[in-house]
């Protein structure tokens, strides 16, 4: 149970990640930095995806599900 977090170092790996995973049939949200707004209205929904994957710019204040897994590539 629980969301699964996945850091990358760029913007262009979060969006690779992001459709690996939602191909495996998975649930994924992404932010990168500029998006962090709209990352915070999907958060509101009050759906909780199988993964997050982001850059840093999630350390930076932004509220999350509970988080049972972090991976850093």
């Amino acid at each position: 149970s629980g969301t699964g977090l996945i850091f990358c170092q760029y913007r262009e790996e979060v969006k690779n990640w992001e459709k690996k995973l939602k191909n495996g049939g998975f649930g994924c949200w992404s932010c990168v930095g500029g998006e962090a707004g709209e990352f915070s209205q999907l958060m509101r929904t009050g759906v909780v995806p199988d993964f997050i994957v982001a850059t840093t710019v999630l350390s930076h204040g932004v509220n999350l599900p509970r988080i049972s897994r972090i991976y850093f590539t």
